[in-house]
């Protein structure tokens, strides 16, 4: 590792025993198509500006527009207490990727879940037009399986259970 805060991992060698930092610095995750440098933002706002941007070209619905998720986060999420984990991939500057997710607390267990997906109809990350020439089902798995390390290291975005629901094909 180049630095402390960095971990480099191959999608399709990276174990579910690997140490992966705190979020403060991006962690890399190396791909066919080059590095994806993941950074994970507890707040929309830190991401309002390149989320606006992306969306305008992305592979994508309503229900994961910047407005929605940012109106919903004012009236339900945040009363709630449900605390934001919106993981940005890029490779280089470019935006692959945007997962807008959320730790949900419950009685007996902390849910990572899509952000405003309770009220949306489908619940999807949102993607480059190119994202599947990138990344094939394997390295999205590897890649996914990162994202939960990287949640994981952070105690603001730790979770018991992945409660993912209205998902399209």
């Amino acid at each position: 590792m180049s630095h402390p805060s960095e971990a480099l991992l191959h999608p399709r060698i990276a174990a579910a025993g690997d140490t992966v930092p705190a979020v403060a610095a991006p962690a890399l995750l190396r791909a066919a198509a080059g590095a994806f440098t993941l950074t994970v933002h507890d707040t929309l706002d830190a991401v309002e500006t390149d989320w606006r941007r992306f969306e305008q070209t992305a592979d994508c619905t309503v229900f994961q527009s910047f407005t929605w998720q940012s109106l919903w986060r004012k009236h339900i999420g945040g009363p709630e207490g449900v605390q934001p984990a919106i993981v940005v991939g890029r490779i280089g500057e470019r935006i692959v990727f945007i997962f807008p997710l959320a730790i949900e607390r419950g009685r007996l267990a902390r849910r990572l879940t899509w952000h405003a997906g309770d009220l949306g109809d489908y619940n999807a990350p949102l993607l480059a037009p190119d994202f599947a020439a990138l990344v094939d089902r394997a390295g999205f798995l590897a890649l996914f399986a990162t994202i939960r390390r990287v949640l994981s290291a952070d105690p603001r975005f730790r979770f018991d259970a992945v409660a993912f629901e209205k998902m399209p094909e």
